[in-house]
């Protein structure tokens, strides 16, 4: 098992690689919920060693951006398609 503040800078540094590398464009990141939670909380400040804050259903979907230094969270954790009827 990788030490939380291992992980939680491997997956900052792949992140800040993409932006860097996709500067003034959307990136979209398919990953498992225990990286976008190290992620989140990395980019909000807290401490990767705490317990996952975030609940990440399968295949949910979430929306942040970047505005500079500003970080915004659009919607977290969204699952409403898969509640299509039809």
């Amino acid at each position: 098992a990788e030490p939380p503040l291992d992980f939680a800078a491997r997956v900052r540094v792949c992140f800040d690689d993409l932006l860097e590398r996709h500067a003034e464009q959307a990136v979209v990141v398919v990953a498992h919920g225990g990286t976008i939670n190290v992620l989140l909380m990395s980019y909000l400040g807290i401490d990767p060693r705490r317990r996952s804050m975030f609940v990440m259903e399968n295949t949910s979907l979430s929306k942040v951006s970047l505005d500079g230094p500003m970080f915004r969270v659009h919607y977290l954790n969204d699952i409403q398609h898969l509640n299509h009827q039809g």
